[in-house]
């Protein structure tokens, strides 16, 4: 197991065979043969270390597991896949509960809604929508895990047209912090239904999840690929094209190093290319992309599709690996952060990222839902995403202090506030919600939660702001 920064120390002993003999599921402790491969996160870059691990088979394999851990004073994170573990806090007298068996599916095609289990994967539940003439509002990559991704917002290749997909979540069952399980819906339960929009997941362990899907629909997708060396001129175009870009098109521009690396496609080893990528709805997409494809690009893989194959678009990695970054939102991007784009990441300059990406906002993005939960929309123009692979702890700090260094550059242009599901690595609450939302958040957490058992990412606490291990 890669190891960069440590979460926690790992306790050893039989303190938790009473709670294995409670549970169907599988309780794992540190010393087991089989306890690095339970306690690891899809970045391979943090080591997990709780005080135990629990594979629940069941619900109430959760709810037993919160109440064993809210009379012994430990807390209890739970991890899908285990996507954007860097943003969890010391894990040291925390159980890692794993929901990745819980894995159900059932889908109402007249209603347009599919209720899920917790640990289902979007690459699962694409699949199965297909076979209904549906589709998910799903993001970039078909490995991450459904409940957390939505939870936290939900930003994939169809939003500008749809918004965001926490808006669209219509219940959920879910076991709070005392253990108790809970139905969840605008009338049994609106203010836990409306932190569960886009607030993340430190009120309770979410079981089910039931949201809205859309119809499957053609879309136009695909990447334009350009050498590195036009990364300025793609740029100034892209932000001339995105100024006045219907809601129809989802797109980003990204500046990529492919490593010299055996897991990197033979043909692009090695190589730095600016590329375009995204999906357009529509009759004429051809024609609204023209002005990009005026820029010359090397390759040109857009075309028709269904929205079920999009993901592929953005050539996320299929497997657990090492990585580092972070993610924050820009107003804009004018002529002078542009500047200070290419100059930082252009061909020639000195970087440990491997990829940046703009990711457009705007359209039903940018529209505020009054019917929506903690998180409605995004006050920004660009989405940015940074990253590469950190096999080490150097590694590691160093692609954290280069994103940083971008992100400090880039500030005159930064909006208010940041998105749940980019940030890497834990911050202060307002960064991401406003004074109001984060105070509704912590009464929520209070209600729900009052003895602060159950661990969220970037959740609003009682105690104090969580502070990265580095």
């Amino acid at each position: 197991m890669t190891t960069v920064h440590s979460v926690g120390v790992p306790q050893t002993g039989n303190r938790f065979g009473e709670l294995a003999a409670q549970l169907t599921g599988t309780v794992v402790t540190s010393g087991e043969p089989s306890w690095n491969t339970a306690r690891r996160a899809w970045n391979l870059a943090i080591d997990q270390t709780p005080a135990a691990v629990v594979f629940a088979e069941s619900p109430a394999d959760v709810a037993a597991t919160v109440r064993f851990a809210a009379t012994r004073d430990l807390r209890v994170a739970a991890q899908g896949t285990g996507h954007l573990a860097a943003a969890l806090p010391d894990l040291s007298e925390t159980i890692l509960l794993k929901t990745e068996r819980l894995q159900s599916i059932s889908i109402d095609r007249t209603a347009r809604s599919v209720r899920i289990g917790a640990g289902l994967t979007w690459g699962t539940l694409t699949e199965r929508l297909r076979e209904q003439g549906l589709s998910g509002l799903y993001g970039t990559s078909d490995g991450v895990g459904v409940v957390g991704y939505t939870i936290g917002g939900g930003i994939g290749w169809l939003a500008r047209t749809y918004g965001i997909a926490c808006s669209y979540i219509r219940s959920a069952e879910i076991v709070d912090g005392t253990g108790e399980a809970r139905s969840v819906d605008a009338q049994l339960d609106p203010d836990l239904l409306w932190a569960l929009r886009g607030g993340g997941g430190g009120y309770g362990v979410v079981t089910l999840l039931t949201f809205d899907v859309q119809p499957a629909a053609e879309v136009y997708a695909g990447s334009l690929w350009y050498p590195l060396e036009q990364a300025a001129e793609v740029l100034d175009a892209y932000h001339t094209w995105t100024a006045d870009l219907p809601n129809v098109a989802t797109t980003a521009v990204r500046l990529m190093r492919i490593p010299d690396a055996p897991f990197a496609p033979e043909p692009l080893r090695g190589k730095a290319f600016t590329i375009l990528q995204g999906s357009i709805l529509g009759a004429e997409p051809a024609q609204l992309l023209a002005p990009m494809r005026a820029l010359r690009p090397s390759t040109d893989t857009f075309r028709r599709t269904t929205t079920d194959a999009i993901s592929a678009v953005h050539l996320a990695p299929s497997d657990p690996s090492p990585t580092a970054g972070d993610g924050f939102v820009l107003d804009d991007l004018p002529a002078a952060a542009r500047a200070v784009v290419v100059e930082q990441l252009g061909a020639g300059a000195e970087t440990s990222l491997a990829v940046v990406e703009f990711r457009h906002l705007g359209g039903k993005l940018a529209q505020p839902d009054s019917g929506g939960g903690a998180l409605t929309h995004l006050a920004g123009r660009y989405l940015v995403k940074t990253g590469n692979v950190a096999p080490d702890r150097h590694a590691y700090a160093r692609v954290l202090k280069d994103s940083a260094a971008l992100n400090d550059s880039l500030r005159t242009w930064a909006a208010p506030r940041d998105y749940l599901n980019f940030r890497e690595i834990p911050v202060q609450p307002g960064t991401l919600f406003d004074d109001d939302t984060c105070a509704r958040l912590r009464n929520v957490k209070n209600r729900y939660d009052p003895g602060s058992v159950i661990v969220g990412r970037q959740t609003p606490s009682h105690g104090p702001v969580f502070q990265h291990p580095l």
